[in-house]
């Protein structure tokens, strides 16, 4: 699976870190074999700092990368200009740590949300936000990124993103 890794201002290092920990332990597990069948994930990295780059940045990236899903971290303006720029060309969005309303950037994570195609929540709180938004479809609770359990979660949401068509999910 080729997942394109989109890091806004705001991604929290620790999420970031978890998460490609989690995905080159998967891939160290397969069996040789596998990874000729695309069972692994190839995770490409995208950093943004303005909207600006943002948009451009992605718009590269799912051309010449093609990946089958775009998961996005962080916050502002620049999450919302890279959310639409995937939503632009047809692909899978998947929003990590969808729900969270806090702050000067709430406008644009709800906005972020709305264009995700699959929302991962890591507690009650953020479900309860997207619940009240009408947004519980196409979501996934993977738990908080600070526990042991995080990394397997969020490659057990990858599958599903993958295996199933949007409206499977429900938080």
């Amino acid at each position: 699976m080729r997942v394109a890794l989109l890091l806004a201002p705001g991604a929290q290092s620790e999420t970031v870190t978890r998460l490609r920990d989690a995905v080159r332990s998967f891939n160290r597990g397969l069996d040789i074999r596998l990874r000729f069948l695309s069972i692994g994930i190839d995770l490409h990295e995208l950093s943004m700092d303005d909207p600006a780059e943002a948009s451009q940045g992605v718009d590269e990236l799912l051309l010449q990368f093609d990946p089958e899903a775009a998961v996005l971290i962080g916050d502002g303006e620049t999450a919302v200009a890279a959310a639409a720029a995937v939503v632009r060309q047809h692909r899978t969005l998947v929003r990590l740590g969808a729900g969270r309303r806090a702050g000067a950037n709430a406008d644009a994570a709800r906005a972020v949300d709305r264009l995700a195609t699959w929302r991962l929540v890591d507690s009650d709180e953020p479900a309860a936000a997207l619940a009240r938004e009408g947004l519980t479809a196409q979501c996934i609770r993977v738990g908080d990124p600070a526990s042991d359990e995080f990394g397997r979660s969020i490659i057990g949401a990858l599958r599903t993103v993958r295996q199933r068509a949007p409206g499977d999910g429900t938080c």
